[in-house]
């Protein structure tokens, strides 16, 4: 029992070191392709396409699965004019991203560059899609323009006011209708302006003073 027991731990051994030992090289690889993806991307914005892609490929063989070194490496060949391999390395990084800005970015390159979407990155390009603007709200004015009743239509201008007495009935044929006397309105007498009464008076009274007057000199010229 004691030698079964030892085989097994002694077994048990060689796997717990693989495991140790893939957990410490993912690490490694892990850490060498972030290196690699900065120093691309340190050369690809100095202008060195060169070494930034020689780098970026470094950083996608230490880690497969890394979208970004994917992406940037697509993006570095899109500089460098080499559509096929921009294409090829934008979908893996569009498949890798999923949804989200990134993986959109890079589907909608490949569009542009006349390149066929693969399954992932078709799902991540319409799994990012953006949602519908939300209708504006309605303006103030308008919202007061709808909360208020519409104005009641003015009535015609030969209707009677609201207030008048109904209207009779014709008379009937043949029914005579009494005549109904009506008196006349007086008449105001029209008032005479006072100022030319005056004057026509002053000159009537004038002229019997001078007539008067003429007389009494020729009764004195008589007498003398």
């Amino acid at each position: 029992m004691g030698h079964e027991a030892s085989a097994g731990k002694t077994g048990m051994r060689p796997v717990g070191w693989w495991a140790v030992l893939l957990l410490w090289a993912s690490c490694v690889l892990a850490q060498s392709a972030q290196q690699h993806l900065q120093a691309g991307l340190a050369a690809k914005q100095a202008g060195n396409l060169v070494r930034a892609a020689d780098e970026l490929r470094a950083a996608v063989a230490a880690d497969p699965g890394n979208a970004k070194a994917h992406s940037a490496l697509g993006w570095t060949y899109v500089a460098a004019g080499k559509q096929a391999d921009a294409i090829e390395h934008l979908n893996r990084a569009a498949e890798l991203a999923g949804a989200g800005e990134s993986g959109r970015r890079d589907a909608e390159a490949v569009q542009r560059l006349g390149g066929s979407l693969t399954a992932g990155a078709q799902a991540a390009l319409a799994d990012s899609a953006p949602a519908p603007a939300p209708a504006p709200a309605p303006r103030k004015k308008e919202r007061k323009a709808k909360e208020e009743p519409a104005p009641e239509a003015a009535p015609p201008a030969d209707a009677p006011p609201a207030d008048a007495p109904p209207a009779a009935a014709p008379p009937e044929a043949g029914v005579a209708v009494p005549a109904v006397a009506q008196s006349a309105p007086n008449k105001r007498r029209k008032k005479l302006p006072l100022a030319p009464i005056l004057v026509v008076g002053g000159g009537v009274l004038l002229a019997a003073v001078l007539v008067l007057k003429k007389k009494g000199q020729g009764e004195v010229e008589e007498s003398v």
